[in-house]
């Protein structure tokens, strides 16, 4: 598994990659070549630091990602 972040103040999107699939999820947004647009659904960046939820979620990950690292 590959995590990625994307964080907009205390809200975060955890994307996820994985060698089975080959594919990120959430999709990723298109990009466009001519213009900065931000069409992700709210509900994308369901993570908020702030929140006992959060941290607990993001301290799962970082055990994780430590897990895989062997550490």
């Amino acid at each position: 598994v590959l995590y990625g972040l994307s964080a907009i103040g205390s809200k975060l999107c955890v994307y996820t990659w994985t060698e089975e699939t080959s594919r990120f999820l959430p999709k990723p947004i298109p990009i466009d070549p001519k213009y900065t647009i931000d069409t992700s659904p709210r509900s994308r960046s369901d993570l908020d630091l702030l929140s006992t939820e959060g941290e607990e979620r993001i301290r799962g990950i970082v055990a994780h990602i430590k897990t895989m690292c062997g550490q």
